[in-house]
């Protein structure tokens, strides 16, 4: 046997060695990737729950504040508007309504104001 037949086995075998490391790095990267996906699926399913959870604690708790809100927007309105307020505010619509006639307007609602309070029946 020659020089050259000796590196030709030399290379095939050491081709050979090579194919099979590279088999063998290739199936543990696969088991490495299978095994990060499954670890993935895992994580990204947890996070589900704890977002669906989130989820529901923030709605209850934009439900709790919106009804505070209403309870302070409902406790702070006034119930009823006593005939003072109706007349002052039927007195600036009618300004508003007709400006050039507000100076008699006014004369009118400074004699109403003038008789004293306006009482109403409760």
């Amino acid at each position: 046997m020659t020089t050259s037949d000796w590196l030709t086995i030399l290379s095939g075998t050491v081709s050979i060695i090579l194919a099979l490391v590279a088999i063998a790095y290739s199936y543990i990267s696969a088991r490495d990737t299978n095994d990060n996906f499954q670890k993935t699926k895992d994580v990204l399913a947890e996070i589900d729950k704890k977002s669906a959870l989130i989820e529901m604690t923030v709605s209850q708790s934009q439900k709790e504040l919106l009804q505070a809100v209403l309870k302070i927007l409902n406790e702070s309105i006034p119930k009823r508007v006593d005939a003072t307020q109706e007349i002052g505010i039927k007195v600036v619509q009618a300004i508003i309504a007709n400006p050039n006639d507000s100076e008699k307007i006014l004369k009118a609602f400074k004699s109403v104001v003038s008789t004293g309070p306006i009482k109403t029946e409760n």
